[in-house]
Parts: C-alpha cells; sequence; structure tokens
C-alpha cells in the first residue's frame, strides 16, 4: 500500500509477486478480495484461480464464513469454479449460513434459488438439505427439487429457476422514448394495459436511456434543447417526486443502463459523434461516479442485461456479445449467434439470455435465440409471430416478453407476446394502448 501511494509500479510489482507466492487455502480469499480493491489485476486473477482450484479446502477455512453475501455471491456461483463442484457449492452455501444463522438466515431463499439442483442427486439433497431448511420457502424450494428429480413426467411442470420471495407482485410497464413522456402498465389477471400517471421529468429529454431500480425510475442522458447532456433524474415511486442524481462524467445518448451489485452501470452510447466504450459506474451509497472498464470495442445503439451477476452488451449488426465480470473487471465475447441480425432485442429468462427478432438483409426477421453461458452456445427457440426489429423485451415469471417493433412496411406495431420456455411457444396478450413509440421506449418490471 506504501508503494501503491508513492506510484512506485517496481515495488508494487515485487510484493504482489510475494504475496502470491505465499498463496495457501487459509489466506488466498483474504488476498483476492485486496487485490480486487486495489485493482492488482495480476495478482487477483492468480489468487482467484487458487481458491477456485482449492475451493474444496478453501470452503472450510474462516476467511470463507466470513465473507458478506455480496462476496459468497459471486465467488460460490462463478462458472469458475467448474468441473463436477456442485456438491462442494451447496455444502459450502449450507456452511456459511450456519456460521451466522440469525443473522444469515434472510439471505438463504435468495442463495438457495441459485444452486444448479438438476446436478444434485436426490440421495445427496435428502442428507443435506435439513441445516438449510429453517423457513418453510427453504423446505418448499427443496421438495419441488425432489419432486422434479423423482417425477420426470411433470418436469415441464416445474421451473428450473424459482423467483425469489418477494417478486410475486411484479408487473410489467412500458416507457415511451421520446420527449411525449407517458408510462402504461399491464395487469396479467384482466390482460389489459392502462396508462399511468406518472409526473412529467423536470427537463424534457429524446433518446436517453432508463431503468428501474428499487421502486427508482432513472432517465440518464440523451438530448435536451437539441443539445446532448450528462444530468441524471430519478423518480420515486413511492412520494412521485422528481429529483436530480450527480451527473455522469460524460454527456451521452441512447445509453445501455443496468444495475448489477447493487451499483448503476451506464454503458456506451453516442457522444460528440461517436459511438463511445466508455462504461460509468454510480455508487449509490457514496453518490459517485467513476469510471469502469471500457468495452473493448463501440457498440451501437447498445442494449445490457444482467445474468449471473455478468453484464451482457450487444450493438447494432452484432453477432456477438460483449461480457463483463465484475470479479475479473474484463470484458469478454461470446461465441457468435448463428443469425447476422441488426437491431434485435435481449433479455434474459430462467439463466439464459435470448435474442428476439432484428432485420437481416433488409427482411424483419421472427428469429428467437437463446445463449446459455455455461456452455458458451446458442439454440434456436420457437419463432415470433410477427418479424420485427427494436423489439422491446423483459422477464416476467419465468416468461420472455417481446413488446412492440417495426414491421415491414414501416410502421410500429402494438404486439405484445409472452413465451414459455418450458413449451417453447409463445402466446398474444393484450396490444399496447396507443402510445409514443421510438428506438428508445423501454418495457421493464416493477
Amino acid at each position: 500500500m506504501a508503494a501503491d501511494f508513492l506510484q512506485l509500479n517496481t515495488l508494487i510489482g515485487a510484493c504482489c509477486d510475494f504475496m502470491g507466492d505465499q498463496l495457501d487455502p487459509s489466506n488466498c480469499l483474504g488476498v483476492a478480495l485486496f487485490a480486487e480493491q486495489h485493482t492488482y489485476t495480476t495478482l487477483y486473477e492468480k489468487a482467484i484461480a487458487f481458491v477456485y482450484a482449492n475451493f474444496a479446502t478453501v470452503s472450510n477455512e474462516s476467511e470463507f464464513l466470513k465473507l458478506d453475501k455480496d462476496q459468497l455471491s459471486k465467488i460460490l456461483f462463478s462458472e469458475d469454479i467448474g468441473g463436477n463442484s456442485h456438491e462442494l457449492v451447496f455444502n459450502g452455501l449450507v456452511a456459511w449460513v450456519e456460521h451466522d444463522l440469525p443473522n444469515r438466515q434472510e439471505y438463504t431463499y435468495k442463495l438457495l434459488s441459485r444452486v444448479h439442483f438438476t446436478q444434485l442427486e436426490p440421495k445427496f439433497l435428502m442428507e443435506n438439505s435439513d441445516p438449510i431448511c429453517k423457513t418453510i420457502e427453504c423446505y418448499q424450494l427443496v421438495h419441488r427439487w425432489l419432486k422434479w428429480h423423482f417425477s420426470p413426467q411433470l418436469r415441464s411442470q416445474i421451473p428450473l429457476k424459482f423467483e425469489v420471495k418477494g417478486k410475486q407482485n411484479e408487473k410489467l410497464a412500458f416507457a415511451t422514448g421520446t420527449s411525449d413522456f407517458q408510462i402504461q402498465s399491464y395487469n396479467s389477471e384482466l390482460n389489459e394495459w392502462s396508462y399511468e400517471k406518472w409526473p412529467m421529468p423536470p427537463r424534457k429529454r429524446m433518446e436517453y436511456g432508463s431503468i428501474l431500480i428499487k421502486d427508482k425510475w432513472i432517465i440518464a442522458g440523451g438530448k435536451i434543447s437539441g443539445q446532448i447532456t450528462n444530468t441524471v433524474d430519478c423518480l420515486d415511486l413511492n412520494t412521485m417526486q422528481w429529483s436530480e442524481l450527480p451527473g455522469m462524467g460524460l454527456a451521452r445518448r441512447w445509453p445501455g443502463m443496468v444495475e448489477l451489485n447493487d451499483h448503476l452501470y451506464i454503458v456506451g452510447g453516442e457522444s460528440a459523434g461517436n459511438w463511445s466504450c466508455l462504461v460509468e459506474m454510480f455508487d449509490f451509497s457514496t453518490r459517485i461516479w467513476t469510471y469502469s472498464e471500457p468495452l473493448g470495442v463501440s457498440l451501437s445503439f447498445i442494449q445490457v442485461a444482467v445474468l449471473n451477476d455478468k453484464i451482457y452488451a450487444v450493438g447494432n449488426g452484432q453477432r456477438t456479445i460483449e461480457c463483463y465480470d465484475p470479479i475479473t473487471v474484463k470484458w469478454t465475447t461470446t461465441t457468435p449467434k448463428a443469425e447476422n441480425s441488426l437491431n434485435f432485442g435481449i433479455a434474459t429468462v430462467n439463466n439464459q439470455l435470448y435474442a428476439v427478432g432484428g432485420d437481416y438483409n433488409g427482411i424483419k426477421c421472427e428469429t428467437v435465440e437463446c445463449y446459455t453461458p455455461s456452455t458458451d452456445s446458442w439454440t434456436v427457440a420457437k419463432s415470433l409471430t410477427l418479424g420485427r426489429l427494436y423489439v422491446k423485451c423483459a422477464s416476467l415469471n419465468g416468461k420472455l416478453i417481446a413488446c412492440v417493433g417495426y414491421n415491414d412496411i414501416g410502421e410500429w406495431v402494438n404486439l405484445v407476446e409472452e413465451y414459455n420456455p418450458d413449451a417453447d411457444e409463445w402466446r398474444a396478450l393484450a396490444p399496447l394502448l396507443p402510445h409514443d413509440f421510438s428506438i428508445s421506449s423501454r418495457l421493464f418490471v416493477m
């Protein structure tokens, strides 16, 4: 730390080399967290690789048991653990919860929901689940896992991913992307859309980014009075009052916005006539923006989504999707999807990423492709009923929602469809009401 303060890079490197040579199961997690905090990338990569290579031993050490829930989640559910480690992950979770049961029991269901139970033997589940089944929700979750194993004929009716407690009242909402600010929401019981009475933003803007985070509707960037802006406004849905957040470092329009680990990420967008690679991160606790690792390539009309605690980003005309891992602080590319379409929509559902619709050689396509991160591979799902580009997508109760889009005759359509991954089927929902559709319109879940 002293060498870092004095910017003695040679000495910093020597210290990192020394610490890397001292790694053992009792200290590797502490070294990894220290290196991540100070951005010592080489040391971090060496330490975290040691963690995963020796996970069976590391998960029994005091450092592991003292991790906070976010640190545990990043490490425990990382794809880098690999191998036949599903039992180790389950046992590690049980040990972590039992170490401080009164304070950690509230997190158990959410963490338990992320376990790949299909890779666990029924006998193992029955013999090892009792210590963690301290609530009705956890007991019911394990019971459904066992039902999936012992009743193959019912598997199509049992979701592979379970909704986290507190999400049962989610509903869809659709926001315009132009200066004519409108919101409408979907009632699943009545199968109808209705206009919402939200107050107008304090500044009339176009081509902005937007996101809903914990009852806060945040809009950023875009154009105000013809000028690209860095300003950020926030609507509290509890009080219906607008407030201003600190401005971004870069003025941009059409940015991607996503939440990861209680931080807001602004990804890409157009600035000064160019598509930017810059990524900014907003810390809600300190209200400070910092620059994160930039994209490897600039992406036009960027779209972003979160899956397995990683950010996925795609731009116009991209077959590959960029993936950001906050642990390694790096962007990598996925295996290219089959169809080289433009302006398709994306959303994550049940641990998979979907690319929906788009434009292929001037034809509005109805193709739907599905990406599985664990195998870095794409498969083809059931097609949309209508080919379109600029489709707005979201995940609701384990289903994929595809909303609006631009059809073959150059018109915006108000069509809304719901895809069931288990049945591989689409069904039509009630169409949106008359609305000022645009590229910047956004479909989100409340």
